[in-house]
C-alpha cells in the first residue's frame, strides 16, 4: 500500500494573471494477489476578480493479471473545469471524462498483443466518442 499527498500555493505561472491559486493532491496504490488498484485526486482553487473557481480531476486504474500471459487494465479519468462567462459572470460546469479498457496477451517476453476500447466525453460535447484499437507492442532492452 502506498499513500501520498501534496499541496502547493502561490501565484499563477501566467505573467498576465497575478491571481493566487491553491492545489491539493491525494494519491494511493494498493496491490493484493494479482490485482493492482491506484488512484489520484486533484483540486485546484483559483482566485479571480469575479470570484473563486474550482477545478477537480481524478484518475482510477485497475490492473488484473488473469494468467501469466493475459491481463486486463482499465483507467478512468474525470476532469471538471469551470469557465467564466465574462459578460454574465456565469460559471457553467464543464466535465470531461474518458474510460480506457485493455485486454492483453504476452506472446513472449518482448511482444504483447493488445485490444482496447476507449470512451471519451469531451467538454461541451453532448455525445460520447467510442474508439477501438488493436496494437502489437515490441519492447527490448539493448543494454
Amino acid at each position: 500500500m502506498r499513500i501520498g499527498a501534496a499541496a502547493a500555493w502561490g501565484r499563477s505561472g501566467d505573467r498576465n494573471v497575478s491571481d493566487p491559486y491553491t492545489l491539493i493532491n491525494l494519491e494511493g496504490e494498493y496491490a493484493f494477489g494479482y490485482t493492482k488498484i491506484s488512484g489520484e485526486w486533484t483540486r485546484d482553487l483559483f482566485e479571480t476578480p469575479t470570484g473563486n473557481r474550482e477545478a477537480h480531476g481524478a484518475t482510477l486504474q485497475i490492473k488484473q493479471t488473469l494468467t501469466p500471459r493475459i491481463y486486463a487494465h482499465t483507467r478512468a479519468t474525470a476532469i471538471t473545469s469551470p469557465v467564466t462567462n465574462q459578460t454574465t459572470g456565469e460559471v457553467p460546469d464543464r466535465t470531461s471524462w474518458y474510460v480506457d479498457s485493455t485486454a492483453a496477451y504476452l506472446v513472449n517476453p518482448e511482444t504483447t498483443v493488445r485490444l482496447a476500447h476507449t470512451a471519451i466525453k469531451r467538454w461541451n460535447v453532448p455525445t460520447v466518442d467510442n474508439q477501438v484499437g488493436v496494437s502489437i507492442v515490441w519492447a527490448r532492452r539493448w543494454w
